[in-house]
């Protein structure tokens, strides 16, 4: 079979290249996935950074936090009762 020349065979070309590099990348990602190997760079490489930054930082101790009931917006019924009837 003889090599095409011309527009038609440049046109041929890039289709080959981009099929070829398409296969590739495909292959690159099914070996990811069915490895698993996004979540197991997540778990043995970020994961203990962001453990040794998050447990690094200083934390509130939420046991000094005042206890109050029935203040802020937080204690107004957000569903207000469709026959205007009120709570006691």
């Amino acid at each position: 079979m003889e090599k095409k020349t011309g527009a038609a065979g440049k046109v041929f070309e890039v289709l080959w290249w981009t099929l070829q590099t398409a296969v590739a990348v495909y292959a690159v990602l099914f070996a990811i996935f069915y490895f698993d190997l996004d979540s197991k760079i997540i778990y043995r490489r970020i994961l203990p950074k962001l453990n040794a930054h998050y447990d690094n930082m200083r934390h509130r101790d939420i046991t000094k936090n005042p206890y109050a009931q029935n203040v802020g917006p937080a204690a107004r019924n957000p569903w207000p009762d469709p026959l205007g009837r009120h709570e006691p």
